[in-house]
């Protein structure tokens, strides 16, 4: 599977490996959980390939936690901005929860959503405490 991400499988724990922003700025998460279901349903039903089964749905487990992620992240602008008084802060705030809610999810569009849809993705990936990703 083309997952996005490439790293050497015994090595990863040196942080050494590159991550296809693109895919995640143009397909965005929900695009490539679209691509592990097509991978899902064409691996054949058997014993030999339950470690490639299990390796899909975890793929999906994560992509979706990473939504979840990105929208504490909309939800707290939203907070913020409730109780912002400036006007102008209020609404770059609400522009932040705008974003935030459209990537890493959807594609990504325009310049900012791409950029924050950039920078989710090492943050994602830094979570995991093997973390292979360097920070752009």
């Amino acid at each position: 599977m083309k997952s996005g991400c490439i790293y050497p499988v015994n090595d990863n724990s040196t942080g050494s490996g590159a991550c296809n922003y693109a895919k995640v700025i143009t397909k965005g998460v929900s695009g490539i959980l679209d691509e592990i279901e097509q991978y899902l349903e064409a691996t054949p039903k058997k014993a030999t390939n339950t470690g490639k089964m299990e390796f899909y749905r975890a793929c999906q487990i994560a992509l979706k936690a990473v939504v979840k992620y990105a929208n504490r992240y909309a939800d707290l602008a939203e907070a913020t901005a409730a109780e912002e008084k400036a006007p102008k802060v209020r609404a770059e705030l609400l522009e932040i929860a705008a974003v935030c809610r459209r990537v890493p999810e959807f594609p990504a569009r325009p310049l900012r959503a791409a950029q924050q849809a950039f920078w989710f993705t090492p943050l994602a990936l830094e979570i995991y405490p093997a973390a292979f990703v360097p920070s752009p």
